[in-house]
């Protein structure tokens, strides 16, 4: 099903768990301003290419905003939904292949929330060797598709150095990349068979 499902189908389907009309459409919108925008995809890119649709809904800036900051967005239930859907098809020779990478993006201003000097190492040649701003940490799962491989992103979050925060809070990318296989292996139960090894690459 993984590899035949319509883009459509599979969104449609997934935002059936999101109680409300005009919550759907924003989340469907996201989505797919994700994927075909070919400029910036920040949130506010996104709304001003679908606005005539969003206002054509009734759903203005402020709603649109107002949705995607209240934590009314069930992302639980939405990853258990397409869980449900691709089941065992999300799987490689009986495997579950689990890819870890992070990615640092700058910033400027002092007042930005959870910025570091992170070391980048994809600098280029002339350039700094430290960037200030996030690094993003993603896990997400693989799979080859029409020739190519995928990723489908599973879990986030922002990576903050060691002296940036207090001992308690502070995770190393593998013990993220370990607590959050855990979260695959506990939605195990929506793959028809559980009989699969999760391989993860850091």
């Amino acid at each position: 099903m993984f590899s035949n499902c319509k883009f459509s189908t599979l969104i449609d389907e997934v935002a059936t768990v999101i109680p409300r009309k005009d919550r759907r459409i924003i989340f469907k919108t996201i989505i797919t301003g994700l994927i075909i925008s070919e400029g910036s995809k920040c949130i506010s890119a996104i709304y001003r290419l679908f606005a005539i649709m969003m206002l054509s809904n009734k759903i203005s800036r402020k709603k649109y905003y107002g949705f995607l900051q209240s934590g009314k967005l069930k992302l639980a239930l939405v990853w258990k939904k397409l869980f449900t859907i691709l089941g065992d098809d999300i799987q490689t020779s009986g495997r579950l292949l689990v890819a870890l990478d992070d990615t640092t993006y700058g910033k400027t201003g002092k007042k930005i929330a959870n910025c570091d000097t992170h070391y980048d190492h994809a600098a280029k040649l002339n350039s700094s060797k430290y960037l200030f701003g996030h690094c993003r940490v993603v896990l997400g799962i693989q799979k080859f598709i029409h020739g190519r491989w995928a990723c489908l992103p599973v879990k986030q979050k922002v990576y903050r150095l060691k002296k940036s925060v207090d001992k308690k809070e502070f995770k190393t990318n593998p013990s993220f990349a370990y607590k959050n296989v855990t979260f695959l292996s506990l939605n195990s139960k929506i793959f028809k068979s559980r009989n699969y090894k999760i391989n993860v690459t850091i």
